[in-house]
């Protein structure tokens, strides 16, 4: 039973930079909606800092969870399967040389020469 390749999908570069850009145009409207419904007393440089840091917290686990975790979780998926392919051989589904190489140590010509010949 040879190993099925798993696929990975993983959204395009148009959607995550569509998907960013929403986040955060999403985000940027509702805090300055928040801020002029609040009317504090601010002043300028006090309400671009609190809107820049409100942006901030408001947008990055967002885009974390939306955007960089799938990307992170496809990447170890990948990396498994590669481990995976690697140390079985995909028509016998036994272990090859990769998965126990000091088994296989005793099988190279050098060990076998000095094992069987007594030098």
């Amino acid at each position: 039973m040879p190993i099925t390749q798993k696929k990975f999908n993983l959204p395009s570069t148009a959607q995550v930079t569509v998907r960013i850009v929403g986040v955060l145009l999403g985000a940027e409207f509702f805090i300055m909606a928040l801020l002029d419904r609040l009317a504090l007393e601010l002043t300028t440089f006090q309400e671009s800092a609190l809107d820049a840091f409100s942006l901030d917290i408001l947008s990055t686990p967002i885009i974390y969870f939306w955007v960089i975790r799938p990307f992170v979780n496809a990447h170890q998926d990948a990396l498994h399967q590669i481990k995976h392919m690697s140390c079985l051989d995909p028509l016998t589904q036994l272990a090859n040389r990769h998965s126990s190489p000091n088994i296989w140590r005793k099988f190279t010509p050098v060990a076998f020469a000095t094992t069987y010949t007594g030098r």
